[in-house]
């Protein structure tokens, strides 16, 4: 009979006693991709294995968390569907596991604290077993519990603060072994490891420089002597920059202007986010103004990130006017010695130019 770890999480609601003699195991519990989308703040769970020889198995759990609270208006949390990466013995995803999930905003002693139960999937046998409960070992791309959204968020730029609830004595674990329906606890160690920013860049670009510009365009550079890890730019029309990137957030860029991350609610968009010098920026209005502000960060994974928000580099440009529709129907009449009359249909531009050549076509616009 092939012998399985199951293992069953509790943070502060469930404490168990191990024999300090058996083997220990060791997990580690994280929180990665903090983002905002909306009015929806946005987080991922995973779990992983730090010892590879150890292969476990994910069994009840209740996962709690705090947050910034005060920043949610009627907050509500769910599972975003199809979120989990898990996979099972058999290295296929466990049936329906997302059933298996419960997220929910606690209550009296538990309240504003974000409790995230999972109900271990029955099995009476070791094939059932194989199929529907998930395997934790050390490969991060498998171990996803899932992305979780809590509804309400009132200002994006607010640190969201996710810290594990541990209790005085941390995480608690427990481990079974499956072997003819007999089940034998192991002691465990486990990490919560909660979002903790790195260090902060302390220099930001020196500028922001506009070296292109068409109707629809606008191409940016910068000198890269900042000494972040990374740089994010914000773009807005029609007015100054006026939201600043939240600390451990990762943002979506998109170079076509209002199709990356907006922060806030006043329309500024992520246009950058990267380690390079230049950019340009697609999608603009004709004839309009945009403004641009520089963020050196340190950081990754949504996770780390620690964004310089002090003294940014900006500029702003105007786009071109649109080309305009050519002046048609030009006639010529009253023509004397030396003189003539022009008249043609206007069709909308400002203003008007016209070359006139002697003995031949005019050959230069």
């Amino acid at each position: 009979m092939k012998k399985s770890a199951l293992l069953i999480f509790a943070l502060t609601l469930v404490a168990f006693s191990f024999n300090s003699a058996q083997a220990q195991v060791a997990v580690d519990l994280e929180i990665r991709n903090q983002r905002v989308e909306g009015t929806d703040f946005k987080f991922d769970v995973y779990l992983n294995g730090t010892t590879p020889s150890d292969v476990l198995y994910l069994g009840n759990a209740d996962f709690v968390l705090t947050y910034a609270n005060g920043n949610f208006s009627s907050p509500t949390l769910t599972l975003e569907a199809s979120s989990n990466t898990f996979v099972n013995s058999n290295a296929t995803a466990p049936t329906s596991y997302e059933s298996n999930i419960s997220p929910t905003i606690g209550t009296g002693a538990n309240a504003n604290k974000l409790i995230i139960n999972v109900n271990q999937p029955f099995f009476g046998t070791q094939p059932a077993f194989n199929t529907l409960v998930p395997e934790i070992d050390n490969s991060t791309a498998t171990h996803r519990l899932g992305t979780f959204v809590i509804s309400g968020i009132q200002d994006p730029s607010v640190f969201p603060d996710l810290q594990w609830v541990t209790g005085g004595s941390g995480v608690v674990t427990k481990v079974f072994t499956l072997d003819n329906s007999t089940f034998f606890s192991t002691r465990t160690t486990e990490t919560a490891n909660d979002p903790t920013l790195t260090t902060q860049p302390t220099t930001q670009q020196s500028a922001l420089t506009v070296s292109a510009v068409t109707e629809t365009s606008i191409t940016l550079t910068w000198p890269g002597d900042g000494n972040g890890s990374n740089l994010l730019i914000l773009a807005k029309e029609a007015g100054a920059v006026d939201a600043d990137p939240a600390d451990g957030l990762v943002y979506a860029a998109d170079a076509a202007f209002a199709s990356g991350d907006q922060i806030g609610n006043t329309g500024n968009y992520v246009v950058y986010n990267g380690s390079g010098t230049t950019v340009t920026v697609t999608g603009l209005t004709a004839n309009t103004v945009y403004h641009f502000a520089t963020y050196d960060y340190n950081g990754a994974n949504g996770q780390t990130e620690n964004y310089n928000t002090t003294s940014p580099a900006t500029v702003s440009s105007s786009t071109h006017s649109a080309e305009p529709t050519q002046a048609s129907a030009l006639a010529v009449t009253g023509v004397t010695n030396n003189t003539m009359s022009l008249s043609w249909t206007d069709n909308g531009a400002d203003s008007t130019i016209i070359v006139v050549r002697q003995a031949s076509a005019v050959a230069a616009t």
